[in-house]
């Protein structure tokens, strides 16, 4: 199945000649040559290249969260979501939700993270004799007004310790290797005053995100298991 966004021209002209565009894939699984059509904004499917679809749809800044170490260019804006109340919020969370599809399938794994709505809410639980309190963050980087990158983490808070864990951090193709992912990752980082030999990952780690680990000089990466969903 090939995933592809919906094209509104998919041919421009130039100088009186019709210069043909590529399709922008989001994914391929080389299974069969079966075409899926999502819309490149809030990421629902299609079977069709619904344009009426493409002409409407809307996305919408965060009212709250900027990241004003990363978000120096109107080109590239970064929020931290910490609830889904209002419109905006709860539209932007389900579109990353249907992104979050891609992210699976990337990564091979049986269910896609976040999986349900769990921002805002806190989860409490007991390991090893010690009470946690944990709380999911999701950051996500516009492209302008389009959603190209984010990331999901859970912090772990104790009186002993606080752990910070990335759940889930996806950029769309088109964008790899402009350092979206390292942006946000350094934000994490500034925001919870801490290094990257200190971030914990959710395994499996991905290859490609293990080579961006590296490059940004991590010396070991700490991988962990599982949520914690008990609602406190």
């Amino acid at each position: 199945m090939k995933y592809i966004f919906i094209d509104v021209d998919e041919s421009r002209p130039t100088s009186n000649i019709i210069i043909k565009q590529p399709r922008k894939i989001l994914y391929d699984d080389g299974m069969n040559d079966k075409i899926s059509f999502v819309c490149e904004k809030c990421f629902k499917e299609f079977n069709k290249n619904d344009l009426s679809h493409l002409n409407k749809c809307r996305v919408e800044y965060p009212e709250e969260g900027i990241c004003s170490k990363s978000s120096k260019y109107p080109s590239f804006m970064l929020f931290k979501l910490e609830n889904e109340k209002g419109k905006v919020n709860n539209k932007i969370i389900t579109n990353i939700l249907n992104l979050s599809n891609f992210s699976k399938l990337e990564q091979k794994i049986g269910a896609r993270i976040p999986n349900k709505r769990i921002l805002g809410k806190s989860y409490s639980f007991w390991s090893v004799g010690i009470f946690y309190v944990s709380n999911f963050y999701c950051y996500i980087a516009f492209n302008y007004k389009n959603i190209i990158s984010y990331c999901l983490i859970q912090v772990y808070s104790s009186f002993f310790m606080d752990k910070i864990v990335i759940r889930d951090i996806y950029t769309l193709p088109d964008y790899r290797r402009k350092n979206c992912a390292g942006r946000i990752i350094n934000q994490i980082l500034y925001d919870y005053k801490i290094n990257l030999d200190n971030l914990f990952f959710s395994s499996p780690v991905s290859p490609k995100l293990k080579s961006l680990l590296k490059k940004m000089g991590a010396n070991k990466i700490k991988e962990v298991y599982g949520e914690k969903f008990n609602i406190t």
